[in-house]
């Protein structure tokens, strides 16, 4: 199957692009640093470890 994925413009995304598309997205949350500390990897949850 091939991909319709554009490469090209995958590569030319800036880390700045992405940050402001993530903040006009109404639907991506906006995280405290403390909300963001709080998150486990799914990993983490799986194996059961705790998030100190």
């Amino acid at each position: 199957m091939k991909s319709e994925s554009d490469l090209e413009k995958i590569k030319n995304t800036t880390e700045k692009d992405i940050i402001e598309r993530s903040l006009a997205d109404p639907d991506t949350p906006i995280l405290t640093k403390e909300e963001l500390n709080e998150m486990q990897l799914a990993s983490e949850r799986k194996n059961g470890k705790e998030n100190n």
